[in-house]
């Protein structure tokens, strides 16, 4: 196994600083902005943050909603080691380095995702979970034995407001940047003695996107989004509960597309000689030239039944019953980046999902032991179609594609019909030795099961003879793992310690667009340590871990010829740690800061870079992994002051990040170089029920790349970016 020195290196500060931090009085974080007592779910009953054995951030909706946290992009700074973006309509999540930056559908990640506890098998609407939430927790680690499949990286759970008895109505409107227009409406209240119910609604607009197609000279990114939940809440007994709730969002643009960031090549203008006659790439990174404009909707939608029914105050008994869909379309693509006609792309998903879940949650022995034993079932319809049409357009008659000539008018196709289930029984327990010490443990047995009909190739063509090869081909694959974690915690005065050993798993799979290509299961071994106390009052709070990981399989994407691909390196090593700090240092100032180092580099992988083919196969051992910068620091500073009735809330936010690389090749042109960028919020409550908010985010208006991406077809790379700066000003309202 190769191992990096700088990885060493990096070991032995991480250590040094948890010694230091264990030696120091601080506190348990969550980013709230007051000091209270954190209840996080993690371990799929309440605990207190601070006395959870793992690393966890906590974020509440208060905090989301002043910090304007409504897209999962501005969602990265919020927890340390956390990668958020989003390209072609698909969203990505990658913990302490390990998510799959994907621009397909049908691909699963790493870092698991769950709404109201219900996983969600299809990343393709997230932004819409932020809506109307009480909080975000992100567990960083694998979480194999409490969440299982597709958490080898962590979870993010997002829990949303639950009805409450006493009469709640919030309004809000919102004014911004790029002509942006966002309304919300919440009403909440109880109807009876047991039943409570909510319904919360959002449209939102944005009527001029963040870059410009020079060639049709109209800017693209262009967005509407409407949705809502109605909720309710029903005390049937005093020992039985029962929560439901509904959900539909939609969404609308105009520009799901990404930039050409590069200049055609000597080879690809000699493979495709029609592009030297292509205008010259736009000056400004997010402009692009040409010559259609994308049409892209999705639609999430679905449901969820919680019941709890406490049999004794020592056994509970919880079931969870949900059901979700993701419809999403991207018609009209422009698949080479020129104002040419050369290609233009379409894909079409449906993905149905439903499961059940059952947790019998027990103490006994006095309380001393606590735990859980579940059974999960999931089963998954995915229906993919995708299209790469090479127009009959083309002046030039026909299109290589690296390397081999395809007529002008041919269809390079793909149907995926896939069917996923999946089974586990699981337990997770403590037992408290003392007072002071308690030790944990986990275990997790379970089955995925993938059947898919497959069709891949030429359509276009005499007979759809290239259709030959795959045409409504099945194959199937399923997969048995044992996961489990085992740990010991100290709780004290001076703070809580633990330290632990776990396991993650997730499982193998198809590629859509390659004839029954299969990529294998990836596995960690994981071992944390971590610290966390609260201390003077709960004005200060802190939490630190170091972990180190060992991956076997480490699932990998890139694009090949347009289409995404997953493969398998053979092994991967991760050593990093991560500390938070709250300290509320007066009654007006307060401070946060976050900061994350991360030694994540391959060990054993060899892979064919589809932009210099001619280098062959190459080793990339110590090369660092996807979208994992050594380090990044988010430092907050608020000040607070009473104003005659009300209360005036000033923060500022500097976010850094070092390189990021977006391939797994690390050249030059795959990486964001290091950032700074810096947000301001600024909060006016009035002291009756009006307040209104401002912000700015990327304040200096810095170009920051979220993804790379390859495309080989033109020998070339594609971009997404993150927002450039923008601004806006809220007013709300809450009776």
């Amino acid at each position: 196994m190769v191992k990096s020195s700088k990885g060493s290196r990096l070991s032995h500060v991480a250590a040094g600083a948890l010694a230091a931090a264990i030696g120091a009085h601080g506190a348990a974080f969550a980013q709230t902005s007051e000091s209270e007592e954190v209840v996080v779910t993690a371990l799929k009953r309440e605990t207190t943050l601070i006395e959870t054995p793992a690393a966890i951030t906590a974020i509440s909706g208060d905090e989301l909603a002043a910090r304007q946290i409504t897209s999962i992009e501005s969602l990265a700074a919020a927890a340390p080691n956390l990668v958020v973006g989003q390209a072609s309509g698909v969203s990505w999540v990658s913990v302490r380095g390990i998510g799959i930056g994907s621009t397909s559908g049908g691909i699963e990640g790493s870092v698991a995702l769950h709404l109201d506890g219900a996983y969600l098998a299809q990343a393709a609407s997230l932004d819409a979970l932020m809506f109307d939430v009480s909080s975000v927790e992100v567990l960083r680690g694998p979480q194999g034995t409490l969440y299982g499949r597709n958490a080898t990286g962590g979870t993010v759970n997002f829990i949303s407001n639950r009805p409450t008895q006493e009469t709640d109505i919030r309004v809000a409107a919102l004014t911004g940047a790029f002509e942006r227009t966002r309304l919300e409406g919440v009403v909440s209240g109880g109807v009876s003695e047991n039943v409570a119910l909510r319904a919360a609604v959002m449209w939102e607009r944005q009527d001029e996107g963040y870059g410009e197609n020079v060639y049709l000279r109209q800017t693209f990114g262009n967005r509407e989004a409407h949705g809502g939940r109605l909720s309710g809440r029903f005390d049937l007994t005093d020992t039985l509960r029962v929560d439901a709730s509904v959900f539909r969002f939609w969404d609308w643009t105009d520009g799901i597309q990404l930039t050409r960031l590069n200049p055609f090549n000597a080879t690809a203008r000699a493979n495709n000689p029609i592009f030297n006659t292509a205008a010259p790439r736009p000056s400004d990174p997010r402009d692009i030239n040409a010559e259609s404009q994308a049409d892209a909707e999705r639609v999430l939608e679905g449901g969820n039944i919680t019941v709890n029914w406490d049999f004794t105050p020592n056994l509970a008994l919880r079931s969870i019953t949900s059901y979700t869909r993701v419809d999403y379309s991207n018609l009209g693509a422009d698949g080479d980046g020129t104002e040419l006609p050369m290609v233009h792309s379409d894909r079409i998903e449906d993905t149905a999902a439903w499961q059940q879940e059952f947790n019998l949650i027990f103490r006994a022995f006095d309380s001393r032991l606590e735990g859980l034993v579940g059974v999960y079932y999931n089963d998954e319809r995915l229906s993919l179609e995708g299209h790469n049409r090479w127009l009959a357009a083309n002046p030039q008659g026909f299109v290589n594609v690296a390397g081999q000539v395809v007529p002008a008018g041919t269809d390079v196709v793909g149907f995926l019909q896939q069917d996923t289930t999946s089974s586990a029984v699981f337990a997770d327990v403590t037992f408290a030795l003392t007072d002071n010490w308690s030790i944990y443990a986990g275990a997790r047995q379970s089955r995925d099961e993938r059947d898919i009909v497959q069709t891949t190739g030429l359509a276009g063509l005499p007979g759809n003879v290239g259709l030959a090869a795959c045409n409504a081909r099945r194959f199937a694959n399923d997969w048995d793992s044992t996961t489990g974690k085992i740990g010991v915690a100290f709780t004290g005065s001076l703070g809580n310690l633990y330290l632990q050993w776990a396991e993650g798993f997730k499982a193998g799979g198809f590629n859509a667009y390659n004839c029954g290509d299969a990529y294998e299961p990836e596995e960690v071994i994981s071992v944390e340590a971590g610290y966390k106390v609260q201390a003077f009052g709960d004005r200060l709070r802190f939490a630190a871990s170091v972990f180190h990981y060992d991956y076997t399989n480490l699932q990998v994407s890139q694009i090949v010829n347009l289409q995404q691909r997953i493969e398998n390196a053979a092994a991967a090593t991760i050593t990093g740690a991560e500390f938070e700090t709250f300290l509320r240092a007066s009654d007006l100032f307060s401070v946060d800061l976050n900061i994350a180092l991360l030694d994540a580099t391959y060990d054993r992988y060899t892979d064919l870079d589809p932009l210099r083919p001619a280098l062959g196969f190459q080793s990339l051992a110590g090369n660092r992994l996807n979208r994992a910068p050594e380090y990044t620091v988010n430092l907050g500073l608020t000040f607070s002051a009473p104003i005659s009735d009300g209360r005036l809330t000033l923060r500022g936010e500097v976010f850094h990040s070092d390189d990021v690389y977006f391939r797994q090749f690390n050249q030059p042109q795959d990486k964001q170089d290091a950032y700074t960028t810096y947000n301001l919020f600024a909060t006016w409550d009035t002291g009756g029920p009006v307040s209104i908010r401002a912000f700015g985010r990327n304040i200096t208006d810095e170009d920051i790349l979220l993804g790379v991406f390859s495309a080989g077809t033109i020998f070339d790379r594609w971009a997404i970016y993150a927002p450039p700066r923008t601004w806006g000003v809220e007013l709300r309202a809450e009776f």
